[in-house]
């Protein structure tokens, strides 16, 4: 087949969600590029890869332009929403040697209502982070409060999920020389946060604080700024008991979070994310982003099952709450 038949072909199996027949038209050390993921490499994993496509959305591809140039193929497509998308096609003896996509990821996952892996999230919107987080009033009075909620005598501090710093920016200028730990999944958030704290404290590191060991009696004070609001029960309990560890005695917990104001707000949430998971087919344990608020009331039930005594709101501006727990 030349090109252009060989697309045209291409787009009717597409639609028709048929990731056998389509991996067909693949040479057996064909590469699938597709720029917003890594390089598909081979014709089994090319298939792999459609099956596991096909299972979590409805795709239709519809073309708008086919053009045709020696053993190349390019093709203008949109689908129903009208995201647009095009694609080029490496013809050699009627069959795709390579292939390479274009098309905006973060928008794909938006009309079609998929959850994103968490560090992908972050990842991807690392230009426009600290501008949506600062566009809001309730965020921005929150870091202020963050920090007068600070202990004078705290030294060591540990951020859990500390991006790109912006607590850190206030609690700075009250302790110019508190020693942070900060953890985050995202390396390019965490390059960010060095390069405006050059000559500061820190010591980053990059991991998924849910499995990272904190050790034992060390940090006077542990923080957390918007960023637990993505994990299930279980997953907090665990996390605040590690906390609670990693507090020398008298040390203090301070988080602010996104929380609500009734039980149904967070069933509503809890399930959705549930049924979005399943559908998805989504393992446990597999971190995707998806908002789980908690009422105000589970918080300080969760933190106090972790072994806190001493748990109290301190702060409440819109949905944006902080919460202080102490190690007695």
């Amino acid at each position: 087949m030349k090109p252009k038949q060989l697309i045209e072909k291409w787009v009717e199996l597409f639609n028709q969600g048929n990731a056998e027949k389509i991996s067909e038209l693949y040479h057996e050390n064909a590469v699938n590029h597709q720029v917003v993921n890594e390089p598909i490499e081979g014709k089994q994993n090319i298939y792999k890869m459609f099956c596991n496509d096909f299972s979590k959305a409805e795709m239709v591809c519809i073309v708008e332009n086919i053009f045709e140039d020696g053993d190349w193929g390019i093709l203008e497509w949109k689908n129903p929403k009208g995201f647009r998308g095009c694609g080029f096609f490496n013809v050699i003896d009627g069959k795709i040697i390579f292939q390479r996509g274009y098309w905006d990821k973060l928008t794909f996952y938006k009309l079609n209502n998929m959850l994103e892996k968490m560090d992908d999230f972050f990842e991807n919107r690392i230009d426009s982070y600290e501008e949506h987080m600062m566009s809001e009033s309730h965020i921005r009075n929150g870091y202020i409060k963050f920090a007068e909620l600070l202990p004078e005598n705290s030294r060591v501090l540990l951020d859990l999920g500390c991006g790109t710093g912006l607590e850190l920016v206030e609690i700075f200028k009250r302790s110019p020389a508190i020693n942070v730990t900060g953890i985050d999944m995202s390396q390019k958030m965490l390059d960010k946060l060095q390069q405006k704290f050059a000559g500061k404290n820190i010591n980053l590191i990059k991991a998924n604080y849910l499995e990272y060991d904190f050790g034992k009696h060390i940090y006077d004070t542990v923080i957390s700024y918007q960023t637990l609001h993505h994990f299930e029960y279980e997953e907090k309990i665990k996390l605040y008991r590690k906390i609670f560890n990693a507090l020398v005695p008298n040390g203090q917990y301070i988080e602010c979070d996104y929380m609500v104001f009734t039980q149904e707000e967070e069933d509503f949430h809890s399930e959705e994310n549930k049924k979005l998971r399943m559908e998805q087919g989504i393992k446990d344990g597999e971190l995707y982003h998806y908002d789980i608020p908690y009422t105000i009331g589970n918080q300080i039930m969760m933190l106090k099952k972790a072994g806190f005594k001493n748990v109290k709101e301190e702060w409440k501006e819109k949905n944006a709450v902080i919460i202080r727990a102490i190690k007695y």
